[in-house]
């Protein structure tokens, strides 16, 4: 013990008599005193760019690496220093590899280099360090080969810095299961249609292993990936009663959020359809419904004779998890009416009118009202002394004929509302609530239709 002690008291006071120098900057990495000093060494600009690189390496081979930041960091030539720095770190790295002890504090700093380098000179740093990390590796290479090889020589949280570059590496790992919500978020938070298509694939391949339980956090990524192929595997795992039920309904609410915007899905849409289709035949109301208003969104109005086709007059609408008349009044303004009252849109009311299908008279109906054109009144006239019930379809005691008449006078009102807001007797902010009103009312006519509007309109108004 008290050898030890003399020793530390040698180096410490040869630190103190000294200035660090080409050969013994070791020498300067033993304590904190030490330390500042180098700091100082390599902050000096009137040092030579291989005497400071050197200093550099002696704190990083003592365990310093994290000093690396400081160190860098208040250096007026920093960019370069750090370009030097890296090229000597990344060159070192090979031959450490087996050796972790050594190797940890050289990839560490080399990182902390690299983010340090200017961007547009930091892809062929990133390109080694790739090539390094992941030596070996092919798309076919076993869950073993790809930890044998990774994990002793990169940190998980290391690869986003290899931006691009880290991409096949990444989605190699992803295949198998390994640190998946972290790598994928990367990869798809690069934004690159080609990065983002290579990570769906090794999400399919992993979620095809039969032991692998698909995550929540799984089906949010491939929400973000907008492809045809992407709405594909939602739509699948979405259908595979396999899963669990949340992260079915999550995967079809991200397949349908892509829907939405279906003009930005650049590919071959041809899947989609498909799956679209199975869905349209299943004898449940709300995938009748949600099919429907996406092969029209994705195929135009050629699609309608197949659409009323699927929407069969059997009872099972009101089992569904969305009331079916907001269903039916988001279909008519989002699908039918989406590009307004075009000849096509009202052509297709005209054949859900003309049916005898109870449920194609009701959308039709709706429809009509939903044009919010008093004008268009007329069409319901003759289906207003209809008696067909309708607890079927809506799920409410009413008929087609009292449907016809409640969107007749709620034209009517829609109009009367229009004129009171051109003459300054309302608000656009208030006529738009009650046009809202008038329409989602579905149920009542005559007097007790205009007071259970205007009660609501005002109970709004005074929140």
């Amino acid at each position: 013990m008290r050898r030890l002690l003399i020793m530390l008291f040698a180096a410490a006071a040869l630190v103190a008599c000294g200035r660090p120098g080409p050969g013994n900057f070791e020498k300067y990495t033993a304590n904190e005193n030490g330390i500042r000093q180098l700091h100082d060494y390599v902050q000096d600009g009137s040092n030579s760019m291989e005497e400071r690189v050197g200093a550099f390496m002696a704190l990083i081979e003592a365990g310093w690496a994290l000093q690396t930041r400081t160190f860098l960091d208040g250096c007026k030539d920093r960019d370069e220093l750090a370009v030097r720095l890296t090229d000597n770190l990344v060159g070192r790295l090979p031959a450490l590899v087996g050796d972790r002890k050594k190797l940890a504090p050289v990839r560490d700093a080399a990182f902390i280099g690299l983010n340090r380098i200017p961007s547009d000179q930091r892809g062929g740093f990133q390109k080694r360090l790739a090539a390094w990390a992941f030596d070996g590796l092919k798309p076919d290479s076993t869950p073993e080969k790809v930890k044998d090889v990774v994990e002793p020589r990169i940190l998980v949280n290391q690869i986003s810095d290899l931006g691009m570059e880290g991409v096949d590496g990444a989605v190699l790992m992803i295949r198998h299961g390994f640190h998946v919500d972290k790598l994928a978020n990367y990869v798809v938070g690069l934004k690159d249609p080609e990065s983002s298509l290579k990570l769906l694939e090794a999400m399919k391949v992993l979620h095809a292993i039969p032991d692998v339980v698909v995550q929540f956090t799984h089906v949010v990524v491939i929400g973000k990936i907008r492809s045809p192929d992407a709405v594909n595997h939602l739509l699948d795992l979405a259908s595979n009663e396999d899963q669990d039920p949340d992260v079915r309904a999550a995967a079809f609410n991200a397949a349908t959020d892509l829907l939405e915007d279906s003009g930005d899905l650049k590919g071959d849409r041809a899947g989609v359809v498909l799956r679209l289709r199975r869905l349209l035949a299943r004898k449940n109301a709300d995938d009748r419904w949600s099919a429907s208003r996406y092969l029209v969104q994705l195929e135009g109005f050629d699609v309608m004779g197949e659409v009323m086709d699927a929407l069969k007059d059997d009872d099972v609408y009101p089992r569904a998890f969305e009331d079916p008349m907001k269903t039916m009044v988001d279909f008519c303004r989002q699908v039918v009416f989406k590009k307004g009252g075009t000849v096509a849109a009202w052509d297709v009311v005209n054949r859900l009118l003309k049916s005898s299908n109870r449920v194609h008279q009701t959308l039709g109906i709706i429809c009509v009202k939903s044009s919010g054109e008093p004008s268009r009144s007329k069409l319901l006239k003759r289906l207003t002394r209809s008696r067909k019930a309708l607890a079927g379809v809506l799920g409410e005691e009413t008929t087609v004929g009292r449907l016809a008449r409640n969107g007749q006078e709620g034209l009517a009102m829609m109009g009367e509302v229009d004129a009171a807001r051109k003459a300054g007797k309302l608000t656009a902010k208030d006529a738009k609530r009650k046009l809202f009103i008038i329409l989602v009312d579905l149920l009542d006519t005559g007097e007790d239709y205009r007071q259970a509007v205007q009660g609501r309109f005002e109970r709004e108004s005074k929140q």
